[in-house]
């Protein structure tokens, strides 16, 4: 019988009425004749069904008996209810469910019979132990809580997902031990209650088929589709890229149970308060894109938006909604968003401001094809939603700027604040190129008809002076590492390691001769790929260890490599033109 089950589990099943009969055997005993004589009709018709008292094993006996389990069943599933409870007869934890009430029905009717209705994260080991503990607390009476919420995930018709809470009445269930049982005393019920991750300590203390289940149990549905969707909304936000990338539910389909809308279609505009443009989520999820900017990497906000919606949005710090885009279109201010919107082919839009202590980070974008999908009324659905967007708004924020700042330290140089806009800019069109760094050609800085203001002075030997801290650095950090690999090497040697060292004394005596522009590049490229992730992904000893965290303490998080001897000369050539300055205005005044 449990072969007919998706996991193996210590009780042999016997799907069994015997609770239920025996209460109905009291009624027909009763003095309401109505009543009696209903229920004495009932038990005439299992009279030759003995199974329905000793048990069921083979589950066409379900099948072929339908109307008289749900005759049996009638009290349980009262019929004035069938349409409103999401109720079914079934086994705890066992995928079998049986005697639908009518609105269960149309649940799983509409899923289709591919679906396989699954209890959610429940695996094996999961199974095996949960079973275990109903034996612990029905059999031996003890208090072991493995009451954690249970859910059905069910598409609908639409293939939007909706989350269903799982609640058992397990009234009309019986355990009972069989020649096979191994019983227990209390110091091994400590030891399995200590140990829920040996999956094999519990097998041994209840073995394949060595307990009883008998009867059935009702399970009764709860449509959470909403509070599960930002619960999973939240969990999402919290995990790492790959985790992500191998979650079973999109960022996309969290939005459409939260909404009930199956096309909707989610995306983001990030917004540049320095510049006051909005632009393109070109530093987050791929498949995340900016509906209102369409094809253009950023965009002027007045621009983008038209007066009303950039009063909303920008000013009130309130959310907007196009419940119809053609309607909308007509206004002639809105022309540049209802374009972009209708070429896409939204119907219904909205935005709402993401923000953090008062700061605009972005617009988070809504779109549907169908009119009126997205309204004023469901737009306050917002409310379960933003507060938890804005902490990972920010850290995206935080990381483009961190690989803008790490690209220019990388492709140019130090620089000073009142030029640094043009090297961001194209430091931004680097990353909505999309391509490696190794394949996208950085364009040369110019500003045309600039002079400098000393421009007869020259700090002598700067070029030089500069290259020469550049060294100090490049061969400070590779000594440290060969120091490292030595002692790694003496531990464990492993040829690879040989080889490193090897690789790394090339790049020092290269550095002894003339520079070059690219040697640079090419150490720091070595260093990233081939040292941080050997070292971040090997096991070594405590004293190791220790040396490995001093070294990555020391180097900058942006660009992964030493750099206090250039900063230091940076910081003092950066302090010329100020003294001069200085200098300059204490003359005219005197």
């Amino acid at each position: 019988m449990t072969k007919n089950y998706k996991y193996i589990g210590p009780f042999k099943i016997l799907i069994s009425f015997h609770k239920l009969i025996e209460g109905l055997e009291q009624i027909a005993l009763s003095n309401i004749d109505y009543r009696s004589n209903y229920v004495k009709a009932l038990l005439n018709q299992i009279q030759d069904k003995p199974e329905f008292r000793e048990g069921i094993e083979n589950l066409d006996s379900i099948e072929n008996n339908q109307e008289l389990i749900k005759n049996l069943l009638a009290d349980l599933f009262p019929t004035v209810l069938t349409s409103n409870e999401i109720k079914a007869a079934t086994l705890p934890f066992y995928d079998i469910t049986f005697n639908y009430s009518e609105r269960f029905k149309k649940i799983v009717n509409d899923v289709g019979v591919s679906f396989d209705m699954s209890i959610r994260d429940m695996d094996e080991h999961q199974f095996y132990v949960m079973n275990c503990t109903m034996i612990l607390n029905a059999y031996y009476h003890q208090n072991v809580d493995f009451g954690k919420p249970l859910f059905y995930d069910i598409p609908d018709r639409d293939g939007i997902l909706r989350h269903y809470r799982i609640l058992y009445n397990a009234d009309f269930l019986e355990i009972l031990p069989t020649e096979n049982t191994k019983f227990l005393i209390q110091s091994e019920i400590d030891e399995l209650v200590d140990n829920y991750d040996n999956l094999e300590l519990w097998k041994r203390a209840f073995p394949e088929d060595s307990w009883i289940l008998k009867g059935f149990a009702i399970v009764s549905l709860v449509d959470v589709t909403v509070e599960s969707a930002v619960s999973n909304l939240k969990s999402n936000l919290l995990k790492s890229d790959v985790e992500k990338s191998k979650s079973n539910e999109s960022f996309e389909s969290i939005f459409r149970s939260v909404f009930k809308i199956p096309d909707l279609k989610v995306g983001f505009t990030f917004y540049d308060e320095e510049e006051d443009v909005f632009m393109k989520p070109s530093f987050s999820d791929e498949n995340l894109k900016s509906f209102m900017l369409l094809n253009e990497k950023e965009a002027d906000c007045k621009n983008a938006l038209c007066g009303c919606s950039y009063d909303s949005l920008m000013e009130n710090n309130k959310h907007f909604v196009i419940p119809n885009v053609k309607e909308y279109a007509l206004l002639r201010e809105s022309h540049r968003l209802s374009n972009h919107l209708l070429n896409q082919g939204f119907q219904s839009f909205l935005l709402a401001p993401v923000s953090k202590d008062n700061k605009l980070l972005g617009l988070l974008e809504l779109a549907s094809p169908t009119v009126r999908a997205l309204n004023s009324v469901n737009a306050n659905k917002l409310e379960l939603i933003l507060p938890y967007l804005s902490d990972t708004v920010e850290k995206s924020i935080n990381d483009m700027i961190n690989q803008i700042e790490a690209v220019i330290q990388k492709e140019y140089t130090s620089i000073h604040s009142s030029v640094y806009w043009k090297f961001k800019k194209e430091a931004k069109n680097y990353f909505h190129s999309n391509k490696a760094i190794e394949e996208y050609s950085f364009k040369e800085i110019v500003f045309k008809e600039v002079y400098p203001l000393y421009g007869q002075i020259d700090i002598k030997g700067s070029s030089e002076n500069r290259i020469s801290a550049i060294i100090i650095d490049l061969k400070a950090q590779i000594n440290q590492i060969i120091e490292i690999i030595k002692i790694l090497n003496s531990d464990k040697k492993i040829s690879v390691i040989e080889q490193k060292k090897f690789e790394l004394e090339s790049f020092l005596k290269e550095l002894e001769q003339p520079f070059t522009n690219d040697l640079e590049q090419i150490i720091h490229h070595y260093i990233e790929t081939e040292i941080h992730t050997f070292l971040k992904n090997t096991a070594f000893n405590k004293n190791t260890k220790s040396l490995i965290s001093d070294y990555f303490n020391k180097i900058d998080p942006k660009t992964g490599m030493f750099d206090q001897t250039r900063k230091d000369f940076d910081d003092t050539i950066m302090q010329i033109p100020v003294i001069l300055t200085t200098q300059f205005q204490f003359k005219v005044s005197t």
